[in-house]
């Protein structure tokens, strides 16, 4: 054997990337869909929220609403960490 053939590498470089699964596969298109739909989301509860007149409303609604808002702050963190995860995978 020559030397050259006894320092080839075992597989490309590539290879050693992690690839999508087929539920990844399916689930990175949707990402950008669902991350969209909670900035739209966010941003209507923003409005309600930074309107005074919104604070008139019984207690339990101004609850529902704020809580709403840390709910889609903490799933939208949640789907753009995935996204990014995914994106990288895929290369």
């Amino acid at each position: 054997a020559t030397a050259s053939a006894t320092n080839k590498p075992t597989a490309p470089a590539a290879a050693a990337k992690p690839k999508l699964n087929n539920n990844e596969q399916h689930e990175l298109p949707e990402l950008p869909a669902r991350i969209e739909k909670l900035e739209t989301e966010q941003a209507a509860l923003v409005a309600k929220l930074g309107d005074p007149k919104f604070f008139k409303q019984d207690a339990a609604t101004v609850r529902a609403a704020e809580a709403r808002l840390r709910e889609i702050e903490q799933e939208h963190a949640v789907a753009f960490a995935r996204w990014e995860e995914l994106e990288a995978a895929a290369g």
